[in-house]
């Protein structure tokens, strides 16, 4: 998980380098289903809200809590659909590098019916 989360972020630092002002962001609002996924997790439910500010803390644990478990301890997670066990901890690896390779403080995730 390491490997892929430094691969995440050298990606992000060519996309930073073709875009020079993306490095300046100080909000991100991020939508979609995996970006849903881990509102549900983080909150325990099936259904999410508009918005769900999540603290970098929070992503963190959130990919410690994920990412440490096998696929059957993971599956009971309160909120997270049988279809997502297996893409979880992808989408937080995703998720986890982009908040971290931007310094950022907080991400909002944005619910499907947004």
């Amino acid at each position: 998980l390491t490997n892929a989360l430094g691969a995440i972020a050298d990606e992000l630092d060519d996309v930073l380098r073709a875009h020079e002002t993306l490095a300046d962001l100080a909000t991100l609002r991020c939508a979609g289903a995996p970006i849903e996924s881990i509102a549900r997790v983080e909150i325990g439910a099936d259904e999410t809200p508009d918005e769900l500010v999540l603290s970098k803390p929070d992503a963190e644990e959130i990919f410690r809590m994920l990412a440490t478990e096998p696929a059957r301890d993971r599956a009971p997670n309160p909120g997270l659909a049988s279809d997502d066990v297996d893409t979880v901890v992808a989408s937080c690896c995703i998720l986890l590098a982009v908040v971290r390779r931007l310094r950022l403080d907080e991400v909002t995730l944005l619910g499907s019916h947004r």
